[in-house]
């Protein structure tokens, strides 16, 4: 009854419905209004401009009778299209009509042409075209009750194919749920949280994957009028202008449509499309330049134009445009490279442009074709053409621009840009560019989900902190296609890419550990005191600090935007402060080579600022823009701080309270993925003379007296130390500490041999004493036992390799015999006079000890 009742309710007033569509979109596609307005208008109109002064009687009459005969061609083209449009309504009426009978009759047609089929071929006939159309109303009753997704409840949904593809994107299968899970809100957010799913994750995936489908079973109806008026009508640009040279060196957007953007669903800028939009409609003031930093958006900005336009949502003075995009390169190259022949070339297209009708042309990158930036491009400047066309109501021009290029442009009083209409674009929002992500990948992922949502958020949270020069949407979009490609490179038993793969992949890039902390760097974590004692010596609180400090980061408990720690070391020379720098550099980033440096005596003066951040009047970058933005992952070690200029010192008071600082040329430079360690000397005389009084003492003892005195003398701020996550102080190293960093640098040297040479190189025991003895300087602390080191051992060692030419695999044994007779021969006055307050107390110490 239900089938009955449908086939001669709904289904006929539909097809009347569907009929009555063809019947008023004939008239649409065949453009009969505007053809009939214009049915004795030229084939085009001609805008070639006239290329003689005066009046010339032949070349006059040679225009007129071109176009009398365009007009007499269009005439008849444009009968024989409005023509056309009448054979094709009457016949959508004929044959409408011959189906509607058929329908209505069918089911008496197969009754009666079955009994008398044996009679005549007519009943046969009857009988066969009766079957073939109740086959259809079948498959049309089957399409009809269709729904569509949005109106579905879960538990309707939960017999759907597409309930897999939602469970899919938040990484679970439907083995894991069943209906009861679906019986109310409660029962789905006690089951989500069980399988650790957030519930707004679901909701979020549930509201993509029904909208999707909804919109494709929309798109499967051709018969609709909105899927109808989307067709291009016939004639439609006939009235207007026709441009061969300008169609020569510009690309139509609709093309381009067509095979790469006409699937977007996902708009990031409504707002300013509609501006966008608006600013065309008008009579004048109605060229657009759209400003923002790559990635922002810009040209999907222009895409988004031709889709509405093309979907008709925008009509009106847009319904008929054409948006051009011009290769100003191409004009450039076909001019020779002659800049006069270029623009005068550029001129004669925008006169094309102009008095077209239906022409709004599209300049990407605009900056490099006006002002000084042209010239040094080796382009033309067309800044001088445009002040001629923009205030022309009929030259329509979408041109874009960075922001450091416009405002680079407009700080120097370019008057051209004030024709137009400025539309800045900001980076969008987190929740907009998982949308895109999801619209981006949608093709991809048609027949299996690919990217889980959590994925998907992870990334475009993660792609903040590893490409931040780059705005929302594109750095997510790119960093998720480097996760993919990652993914696809590494077969695992993973259906999906998850969070732990972009994890994975984030630390392959960068070197920094995310994710889940377990196994070996568990322990390397929790061991961090001790591993890292072994390199530097004597400093404990120093160690405890830092060390607290990466595990708070690691943990993920630490501001995720700002430097991954900044700590302020103060201490004499030579007790370990660079050495802490560069064991952070080996330990959290996995190399020494993750450090760099900057020495902060360098930036004593007032221009100091601007070598850091650069200048946009000299053209010139910035030191700490390029040095960070060419190594973003590591330690940044400012060498004696203390001797930077106040300005410089504000500069870095940002980047340790918010994270980043902006250059001279508007560029964000971010140092979330940097450990920043300061060092000075402030404060080391009170330190030094402390220890010297108080061997046994602790540091904490006189922090507080450090700090004071530092502030009061001026050398930095109260508000600046507080920007810090630490101030780490440095003490002087004692006797045995000099010991033992004597014997790591001995270490070091022996397996630099090696590695270099692949010798052997053993010392007698007690050969630290004789370089503590001889080498130690006390103003110089730990480095002057470096410089011992190489003034002596290293020289015996490369001597040894070369008179003796000892090859790979070879040993040499240095006694301190050797060594002494090495510095007596070298420095015979020198040793003597070496026999110092401290190497005195040194030796009665050793002996002592070995007593």
């Amino acid at each position: 009854m239900k089938y009955i009742s449908w086939y001669y309710g709904k289904a006929l007033q539909g097809f009347v419905s569907i009929g009555q569509n063809y019947f008023f979109h004939t008239w649409e596609f065949f453009s009969v209004a505007d053809l009939s307005k214009t049915l004795f208008s030229p084939w085009h109109r001609d805008i070639t401009p006239k290329t003689w002064r005066g009046f010339d009687p032949l070349k006059t009459l040679h225009r007129f009778v071109e176009n009398i005969f365009s007009r007499i061609i269009g005439s008849i083209v444009r009968i024989i299209v409005i023509g056309m449009a009448f054979v094709w309504g009457i016949s959508i009426i004929i044959f409408g009509g011959i189906f509607f009978l058929f329908w209505f009759f069918a089911p008496g047609m197969v009754v009666i042409g079955g009994i008398f089929s044996w009679v005549s071929l007519y009943f046969s006939g009857a009988f066969f075209f009766g079957i073939l159309t109740i086959l259809f109303s079948f498959w049309c009753f089957k399409k009809s009750q269709v729904r569509l997704y949005a109106s579905m409840s879960l538990l309707d949904l939960y017999t759907t194919p597409i309930f897999d593809r939602i469970l899919a994107r938040v990484d679970l299968e439907r083995n894991e749920i069943s209906q009861e899970n679906l019986l109310s809100l409660e029962a789905l957010s006690s089951f989500l949280e069980e399988k650790n799913v957030r519930l707004e994750n679901f909701m979020k995936a549930l509201e993509w994957e029904v909208s999707l489908a909804d919109e494709n079973i929309k798109h499967s109806q051709f018969w609709t009028k909105e899927s109808l008026y989307r067709v291009t009508p016939i004639g439609r640009q006939w009235k207007y202008g026709y441009t061969p040279q300008l169609d020569n060196v510009t690309e139509d957007f609709f093309h381009i449509l067509s095979l790469q953007f006409r699937s977007m669903s996902v708009c990031i800028q409504e707002k300013s499309l509609e501006l966008l939009a608006l600013t065309l409609a008008r009579g004048d003031q109605n060229s657009v330049l759209i400003v923002g930093n790559p990635g922002s958006g810009r040209k999907t900005l222009v895409h988004w134009l031709v889709k509405r336009i093309y979907d008709k949502t925008f009509g009106g003075i847009l319904a008929d445009k054409r948006l051009l995009l011009l290769d100003i390169e191409s004009v450039i190259s076909q001019s020779g490279s002659d800049p006069k022949r270029a623009v005068n070339s550029l001129e004669y297209l925008f006169t094309q442009a102009a008095y077209a009708g239906n022409v709004i042309l599209v300049i990407n990158d605009l900056e490099y074709y006006v002002g000084e930036n042209a010239l040094k491009n080796g382009n033309p400047d067309i800044g001088s053409i445009l002040e001629t066309y923009l205030p022309l109501g009929s030259f329509r021009l979408i041109a874009t621009m960075s922001s450091q290029g416009f405002y680079s442009y407009m700080e120097k009083g370019r008057g051209p840009l004030k024709n137009m209409n400025r539309i800045e674009l900001d980076e969008v929002s987190p929740e907009i560019s998982v949308d895109v992500l999801l619209d981006e990948f949608s093709d991809m992922e048609a027949k299996n989900i690919v990217f889980t949502l959590k994925a998907l958020r992870h990334i475009t949270e993660q792609s903040g902190k590893f490409n931040a020069g780059v705005p929302l949407p594109e750095r997510a979009v790119d960093l998720a296609k480097e996760v993919l490609v990652y993914w696809q490179n590494h077969p695992n038993n993973e259906k999906r890419i998850d969070s732990r793969a972009v994890n994975e992949y984030i630390t392959l890039k960068t070197g920094i550990p995310l994710g889940n902390i377990s196994g070996r760097e568990k322990t390397d974590l929790l061991d961090l005191e001790q591993n890292m004692a072994e390199r530097i010596i004597g400093q404990r609180q120093a160690v405890s600090k830092i060390s607290k400090a990466l595990r708070k980061a690691r943990s993920g408990m630490s501001d995720s935007m700002r430097p991954i720690g900044s700590f302020l070391f103060l201490g004499p020379t030579g007790v370990g402060k660079t050495e802490m720098a560069k064991v952070l550099a080996k330990t959290y980033f996995g190399g020494d080579t993750r450090m760099i440096r900057l020495d902060m005596s360098e930036f004593q003066a007032v221009s100091s600022v601007q070598q850091l951040i650069g200048s946009r009047e000299l053209d010139m970058p910035g030191r700490l823009t390029t040095l960070v933005t060419d190594n973003p992952y590591g330690v940044l070690l400012l060498d004696e701080l203390e001797k930077a200029h106040q300005g410089v010192l504000d500069i870095f008071l940002q980047i340790f309270d918010e994270g980043f600082f902006t250059d001279a040329f508007g560029t964000k430079v971010r140092f979330n993925n940097l450990i920043i360690i300061a060092t000075s000397n402030a404060g080391a005389p009170r330190i030094k003379k402390y220890f010297e009084n108080t061997p046994q003492g602790e540091i904490e003892a006189i922090e507080k007296e450090v700090i004071d005195e530092i502030v009061e003398e001026g050398v930095f701020r109260v508000e600046f130390l507080n920007r810090f996550d630490g101030v780490v102080f440095f003490t002087p190293l004692n006797e045995q500490e000099l010991l033992r960093v004597s014997e790591i640098l001995l270490q070091e040297f022996a397996e630099n041999v090696w590695k270099n040479k692949r010798i052997h190189v053993l010392f007698e025991a007690g050969m630290e004493t004789l370089i503590v003895s001889y080498g130690y300087k006390a103003p110089f602390g730990a480095r002057s036992l470096k410089r011992f080191i190489a003034d002596t051992i290293e020289s015996v060692v490369s001597e040894r390799i070369i008179g003796e030419e000892i090859g790979e695999g070879g040993q040499i044994s240095l006694s301190k015999e050797i060594v002494q007779k090495a510095l007596e021969e070298e420095y015979p006055t020198h040793i003597k006079l070496q026999q110092n307050i401290f190497h005195k107390n040194f030796v009665m110490w050793y002996t002592k000890k070995l007593v």
